[in-house]
């Protein structure tokens, strides 16, 4: 990080200097620029929008003033401050106000586009690194299921889906693209994070049918289960799980429970129990 780049900083969304950094860089007493700020709010309580006042702790732990400025109240203050060392350092300070402020014009647009930056792609890389190694110590052994958590903590700390963007990239087959289908391990992604959601809010209890297509939709998880009306669609989530029965996927087995009414109901059991022959 150059120089310039710590002159500024952000706050609530908007780039802003303080009082404590203008008196070291353009050598001066802080309290004389609190002085000249003060007079400065004397002059024109309008100005008082653009300096805020709040504090700081000293290297003894003293609670001591200082302000915080934006652009506009920066050039007011130092407009005064003549020299040559000084005109270096307002120039200075133009530019950091420059930078960061396109900096926060590119992460509004990336986030209004959906565009993940280089910077918040390599954030998210050394985010899922860390949350894998944190789930594995956690104890979730099955790697897909580590991967699946740590990519969750990404997307809810960094708002990037790592793996979605990854999964994205991968090259579809030919006969992927002919039926419209997704690869098979990409298939497996989402039918492991499906059970991983099921198993989190039901356990091991018998469940309907209907319950897990509500839970497809309150966890926005994109199983394919085709088009048309809600019932053509929880019928095929009822046969698609039929032909899951008894298949490992998450660490979990898929059991039919029989019917509770007209409603077929399932549950979870552990993968390493094997069903009763």
């Amino acid at each position: 990080m150059n120089e310039n780049q710590q002159l500024v900083m952000v706050k609530e969304g908007r780039p802003v200097t303080t009082s404590l950094s203008v008196a070291e860089k353009f050598k001066k007493e802080h309290r004389n620029v609190l002085r000249d700020i003060r007079n400065l709010i004397d002059m024109d309580k309008n100005t008082e929008l653009r300096f805020e006042l709040s504090e700081y702790k000293d290297s003894t732990g003293r609670p001591l003033p200082i302000y915080i400025m934006d652009r506009d109240a920066f050039s007011i203050l130092t407009m005064g401050f003549t020299g040559k060392k000084a005109f270096r350092w307002k120039l200075d300070y133009i530019a950091a106000f420059n930078a960061m402020e396109a900096r926060l014009c590119q992460q509004a647009e990336s986030k209004a586009t959906g565009e993940v930056t280089g910077e918040r792609f390599d954030l998210s890389v050394k985010r899922f690194e860390v949350a894998l190694k944190a789930a594995k110590m956690m104890g979730i052994t099955d790697n897909r299921q580590a991967r699946l958590t740590a990519n969750k903590i990404t997307t809810d700390t960094t708002g990037v889906d790592l793996m979605g963007i990854v999964m994205g990239a991968r090259p579809r087959t030919a006969e992927s693209e002919r039926t419209g289908t997704l690869p098979p391990n990409e298939e497996d992604e989402i039918l492991t994070a499906f059970v991983i959601a099921w198993r989190e809010k039901y356990g091991d209890k018998e469940v309907g049918t209907r319950d897990l297509y509500q839970l497809l939709a309150d966890t926005k998880i994109s199983l394919n289960l085709g088009t048309g009306s809600k019932r053509s669609q929880k019928i095929r989530l009822g046969n698609l799980l039929s032909g899951m029965s008894d298949r490992e996927i998450g660490g979990c087995r898929i059991i039919a429970a029989g019917k509770r009414g007209n409603v077929r109901v399932w549950k979870l059991k552990s993968a390493e129990t094997r069903p009763q022959m």
